[in-house]
Parts: C-alpha cells; sequence; structure tokens
C-alpha cells in the first residue's frame, strides 16, 4: 500500500497536504493489466462446463478469478513469478494456495477440485 501511495504522490495524485485525491480519473489500462485480464477470462471461458458460478474480482493486477460449483470454489489468480496460484475453499474457508507453473496445470486441478477431490491430491508433484 505504501509503494501504491508513493506511485499517486508521484505521478501528482494528491493535494497539497498529501493526502491522495480520490477525484483522479484511473488511467487506462496497460498492455500488461489486458494481458492479464484476458488470461483471466479466458480461464474461465475454459472452465465454464464445470462451474455453477464464475466472476473475475478486484482491478488492475490484483484482479483474481472466482468460479464455484455449488459449495466448493476457487480463486485463481496470477503471482509475480508468472506462475498461476489457485486458493481452493468449501464455503467460506479457505483451504490454502497451492502454486503452479502454467494457468493449463492449475486449471486442471480446479476441475479436480470442484470435482471433489482432497486438498492433498492438489500438490503438484515435485
Amino acid at each position: 500500500m505504501r509503494v501504491l501511495h508513493q506511485v499517486f504522490i508521484l505521478s501528482g495524485c494528491s493535494d497539497s497536504r498529501g493526502h491522495l485525491n480520490s477525484t483522479v480519473i484511473r488511467p487506462q489500462m496497460d498492455d500488461q493489466v489486458r494481458g492479464y485480464r484476458a488470461t483471466l477470462e479466458a480461464a474461465m471461458r475454459r472452465l465454464q462446463p464445470h462451474i455453477t458460478a464464475g466472476r473475475i474480482v478486484g482491478s488492475d493486477m490484483s484482479q483474481f478469478l472466482v468460479v464455484n460449483r455449488y459449495d466448493r470454489g476457487v480463486e485463481i489468480y496470477g503471482d509475480e513469478e508468472s506462475n498461476a496460484v489457485i486458493d481452493p475453499f468449501v464455503g467460506e474457508d479457505l483451504q490454502g494456495e497451492v502454486t503452479y507453473p502454467s494457468y493449463d496445470l492449475a486449471l486442471e486441478a480446479t476441475v479436480r477440485w470442484l470435482d471433489g477431490c482432497d486438498f492433498t491430491d492438489l500438490r503438484p508433484a515435485v
């Protein structure tokens, strides 16, 4: 949050007292954010036959995909090292993050989770 605050200050998005100016209009999404959004949208399309609901939450690079099948679901997002991370849940209880080297592997694991596998079966082979 401090870095974000500094970026706003350096970009002139603060008033004379240093407070963030909430009326500043956000610039359009840059190429990296658009690419990340397209990745999440493609993931949602691939999962469509396996889910009862799906949506992208958040903005910019903090966006993530949430998919559900009844009481089971998964949050899917990328990390700084270009890995795909899933965070499965039952009801409102997150089970823990699992990192995969590709979205393909993460989406396969997501389908297994939604089909009822145990959390321990989601760990990628080392």
